[in-house]
């Protein structure tokens, strides 16, 4: 699965923050943490060119996106 990544946060509140906002913008988020940092994160596409098609658009919006593909590492 691929998701899009729209922040990085060592404050959750600045994480729940942007998940509200990309609610009331229609994009349905969550947060995954890892460590001491809380990824906002949207999407769970199994097809790599929808993925990229949602993060151009996320990235057109302002926010700094970043591709993530699940189970990679």
């Amino acid at each position: 699965l691929y998701r899009v990544q729209t922040g990085a946060f060592r404050n959750p509140r600045y994480a729940q923050d942007m998940v509200y906002q990309l609610g009331r913008q229609g994009y349905p988020a969550y947060i995954a943490r890892q460590g001491d940092l809380y990824r906002v994160q949207t999407g769970a596409f199994e097809n790599l060119d929808n993925a990229i098609k949602m993060e151009r658009m996320l990235r057109g919006m302002g926010y700094s996106t970043l591709l993530i593909k699940e189970g990679a590492g």
